[in-house]
């Protein structure tokens, strides 16, 4: 039997939602700043071979110009020194 990955992600969320709502409610009663960051990445993964699913050419700002790879999209959510992954992309 293999992973229901719909539910994998509704506990996930959950689990995120409850983390994010406690940190801040409990730092704001003692009356300390929360500071909260959502922190968005892209990136291209470069690739060697043009035979590989989903492998193009993409603009990289890192290398200056186009490099034959995967585009990956990534966001964390960061909350009183926590990090929660939010999307991992391609």
């Amino acid at each position: 039997m293999g992973w229901d990955t719909a539910h994998v992600e509704q506990v996930r969320w959950e689990m995120l939602n409850r983390r994010t709502r406690r940190a801040p409610q409990a730092a704001t009663q003692h009356d300390k700043p929360v500071p909260i960051l959502l922190c968005i990445d892209d990136s291209v993964v470069e690739k060697t071979g043009k035979k590989i699913e989903g492998v193009d050419y993409h603009y990289s700002h890192s290398a200056g110009g186009t490099m034959l790879g995967h585009p990956w999209v990534t966001g964390q959510l960061i909350v009183l020194g926590q990090s929660y992954l939010i999307s991992n992309l391609r």
